[in-house]
């Protein structure tokens, strides 16, 4: 009679499966893409969306009045922001009511890339002040560029920018705003980088660009590696 072990065999079944298992599991952890990227916390009121998908998300939770006082958004991972500009409006316009913004990457490597129309940047504080935008992720060196903001719009896209301040003669100011240890890459050579407007008549011609330290006296632009797109 042949007789085989069927414990055994059972046994390597199991520890097959398991393994085909557990690789599969390491499979989905290794390529799985976070569709939540901002975490939003705040000393008054609670996101209904946190973690945020985007920036523009996060934003219109702060532009209504969802959250309020001291905010302070991480980036969780590196994104695509939704076609267009996130944009957050001052604290007063509308329902908007915070003392102060901070927006920080929560690990090295993080890369927030969009595609802006022209005239528009990725990043609009349209009167908003009292915002940090500060690229160092905790932890590692102290002043490290752990955050890179990408426009990719089409190098033919005119007046572009990566971050933009602007206003209007009801908000005049976009003030305290500070902006460090960032890599920002532009659509194009002589794009802007940093680029102030003010809010004009869509028929008018495009706007111009006033000096930064003229126009904000106290907007803080620091240790930043600025590219262009060639």
């Amino acid at each position: 009679m042949n007789c085989r072990d069927t414990s055994t065999r059972a046994t390597r079944f199991s520890r097959w499966c398991k393994a085909g298992l557990l690789g599969a599991a390491l499979a989905l952890v290794g390529t799985r893409s976070y569709a939540q990227n901002i975490a939003v916390a705040s000393s008054g009121g609670g996101s209904a969306c946190t973690p945020c998908a985007s920036l523009a998300a996060a934003f219109a939770e702060i532009n209504t009045g969802t959250v309020s006082g001291t905010i302070t958004l991480t980036v969780l991972g590196s994104y695509a922001e939704p076609a267009g500009s996130a944009v957050l409006n001052s604290s007063g316009a509308g329902a908007a009511s915070y003392t102060s913004v901070t927006i920080s990457p929560a690990a090295p490597g993080i890369t927030i890339t969009g595609t802006s129309v022209s005239g528009r940047g990725i990043i609009e504080l349209n009167g908003a002040d009292n915002v940090t935008i500060n690229g160092d992720a905790p932890g590692g060196g102290a002043n490290d560029r752990d955050l890179t903001i990408t426009n990719a719009a089409a190098a033919a896209t005119t007046y572009t920018s990566v971050i933009r301040l602007a206003h209007s003669t009801l908000v005049t100011s976009t003030d305290v705003v500070t902006i460090s240890n960032c890599i920002l890459n532009g659509s194009a050579t002589g794009t802007e980088l940093i680029g102030h407007h003010r809010h004009h008549h869509r028929d008018a011609p495009p706007p111009t660009v006033s000096s930064t330290a003229a126009v904000h006296p106290r907007l803080r632009p620091r240790r930043h590696l600025v590219r262009s797109r060639r």
